[in-house]
């Protein structure tokens, strides 16, 4: 999925466990407006978000299960 980053919030849980919140923006075809924003939940263990720069587009992929595989940012 390609879509947009809008920013990110850190989040350290009760356990100690790291995590990354990413809003995003994506084009939909179904959403009222072509567009539909979403919130990613993934760990932060490896320092995610040192690489994330908001306004950038990233494309993301997921398993079948919803949790995410990998981000990357789009050259361009």
């Amino acid at each position: 999925m390609k879509c947009t980053v809008l920013g990110f919030k850190k989040i350290t849980g009760k356990d100690g466990r790291k995590w990354v919140q990413l809003g995003c923006v994506y084009k939909d075809m179904n959403a009222v407006g072509g567009s539909f924003a979403s919130s990613v939940m993934c760990s932060d263990e490896n320092h995610l978000s040192d690489n994330i720069v908001p306004g950038e587009i990233y494309d993301i992929d997921f398993d079948n299960r919803g949790q995410m595989l990998s981000i990357e940012r789009v050259k361009g």
